[in-house]
């Protein structure tokens, strides 16, 4: 199998189909299987690897790809973005307005219940635009300022989650965790250590205290997503005058209870904007994230789009 990587800072790893190997879905999963430690090892050093020109158009392709990567997929109980499951545990990408970015994030990084990997396949690339956003975080650790990266370790991070009972902002209890039973909901979090109460009107709160620096030397947060400083000051002012800022759909934050420095979370958005990597989408790619390692975002589209999502 031919790799290319001319994109610096070699983000991603690609891997074209060749007429050694050749080009089907069933093939690649058998090299897949035959070569899975070295893949790895190329997906550890360079934290994601797009594998283009196979012969992969539909979900069940994608889904043949992830369990060749691993047979036992996640399924996505515990996530806050809305999506949709389409087959088995192969889900919709996030669904948000095409005009808007989604900023850069590790999947559930929110949550002691993370997935290792993510898997995205791109079934219609866009029109326009459309790019899913690579950032290497260990490299994103290296940059932060030595005084921001103390106080993240020192103090840690809390997430808190609002959800509804099946009205109100964002997703319901139930459509979060895939579950209808207040037990078995309560069963997860307790097993997750985290804080959680249930409201008057079947709402339920989360609280969950992750420390964002890891033994990988990366930084692994969400915080600047979660902040209610990430919506526009309009949304922010509207939001918190109808609910009130303890009840807002998420906030983030320090593992203490005490506020995050809006000044931190500007000096992480400004990094992501300036080590992001972009690449076009074209139809039939997969790319392997390793999600501890990399980050990854949404840039604004036109026309239809459709890049389905996997995690292990």
């Amino acid at each position: 199998m031919n790799t290319s990587d001319s994109r610096p800072p070699s983000l991603p790893l690609v891997y074209n189909a060749s007429t050694e190997t050749g080009s089907s879905i069933e093939d690649l999963c058998s090299h897949l299987r035959s070569n899975k430690a070295p893949i790895l090892e190329n997906l550890y050093r360079h934290g994601a690897v797009l594998f283009r020109d196979f012969d992969a158009s539909t979900s069940q392709h994608f889904e043949m790809f992830a369990q060749a990567i691993e047979p036992q997929l996640l399924n996505y109980s515990g996530g806050d973005s809305p999506r949709k499951k389409v087959d088995g545990n192969v889900y919709t990408s996030t669904s948000f307005p095409a005009e808007y970015s989604i900023s850069m994030h590790h999947e559930l990084s929110y949550s002691q219940n993370h997935p290792k990997l993510i898997m995205f396949f791109c079934h219609t690339p866009a029109q326009s635009g459309g790019e899913t956003p690579l950032l290497d975080a260990r490299q994103l650790l290296k940059d932060l300022s030595p005084e921001l990266v103390k106080r993240f370790a020192t103090r840690k991070l809390k997430y808190v989650q609002n959800l509804h009972a099946g009205k109100g902002f964002g997703k319901s209890w139930q459509e979060t965790f895939e579950e209808q039973e207040r037990s078995k909901v309560e069963e997860r979090l307790t097993n997750l250590k985290a804080t959680f109460s249930w409201k008057a009107d079947g709402g339920l709160r989360v609280e969950e205290i992750v420390d964002p620096i890891t033994s990988a030397k990366v930084f692994f947060s969400q915080a600047d997503q979660w902040h209610p400083s990430n919506l526009d000051q309009e949304t922010r002012e509207s939001l918190i005058e109808m609910l009130g800022e303890d009840n807002l759909y998420h906030h983030c934050f320090f593992g203490d209870g005490g506020p995050i420095d809006e000044a931190d979370l500007n000096e992480i958005r400004k990094l992501h904007e300036k080590l992001a990597v972009k690449f076009p989408w074209k139809q039939g790619d997969i790319l392997l994230v390793d999600n501890i390692l990399t980050m990854h975002g949404r840039a604004p589209f036109t026309g239809p789009r459709s890049i389905l999502v996997a995690m292990a």
